[in-house]
């Protein structure tokens, strides 16, 4: 079986398309301190979050055009915050993490996906 990177860019891309949203709508939530409608919403991302970080990482060896470079600690430290933030059950933290850090992380490869769909 070949696996075809710009198949699995084209889903990460399309896919993102809805995801990103979707934590945008998380963080509003939040930042509203409606937690019940973004907690709800973030069990529905957290798979997304998921598959779209292993593309991330697994995807490394071809990303050699690309202008991103991913940090594979930085990743861990956003994951850990995030699983801190719930801990804690600070929904404050939990916002800024996903607003600062994750949404402009998947953003940024989003970006860099689509150009190489476009090549």
């Amino acid at each position: 079986m070949t696996i075809n990177i710009l198949d699995i860019y084209q889903e990460f891309y399309n896919y993102n398309n809805k995801l990103i949203p979707a934590l945008e709508q998380v963080v509003e939530h939040l930042q509203q301190q409606a937690e019940d409608q973004a907690l709800s919403l973030f069990i529905h991302c957290l798979e997304g979050i998921q598959w779209s970080l292993d593309v991330m990482i697994l995807s490394r060896p071809y990303q050699k055009d690309m202008s991103f470079d991913l940090d594979t600690q930085k990743v861990q430290d956003i994951l850990d915050g995030l699983t801190e933030s719930l801990e804690n059950q600070d929904y404050i933290l939990m916002a800024d993490i996903l607003e600062y850090e994750l949404i402009p992380l998947l953003k940024q490869f989003h970006a860099e996906t689509e150009k190489m769909i476009e090549e």
